[in-house]
């Protein structure tokens, strides 16, 4: 068996076919890790000076360059800016 390694951003090796894709109500989508950052920045607002003392910005950092960009099979962008702000 071998290891599974997700394709590059922007493949469309996984993603449904066009004519599947327009059958879906579209919506939005927010990966995983950017969903993360932001719940990791909205207790780092509530919390500001335990935010430091915990490194929210370290982790935060480090969960945007995770960002998967597109879903992997309805090709949705993710609407986090992070990946636009670079």
């Amino acid at each position: 068996m071998t290891a599974w390694s997700p394709p590059p951003p922007g493949d469309r090796r996984e993603q449904l076919p066009d004519d599947v894709l327009q059958l879906l109500v579209p919506g939005t989508y927010t990966c995983d890790p950017c969903r993360t950052a932001r719940s990791l920045h909205a207790v780092a607002l509530g919390q500001p000076e335990r935010a430091a003392e915990l490194g929210f910005d370290g982790h935060r950092e480090r969960l945007h360059t995770r960002c998967q960009i597109r879903q992997p099979w309805t090709g949705l962008e993710c609407r986090c800016r992070c990946q636009r702000e670079e």
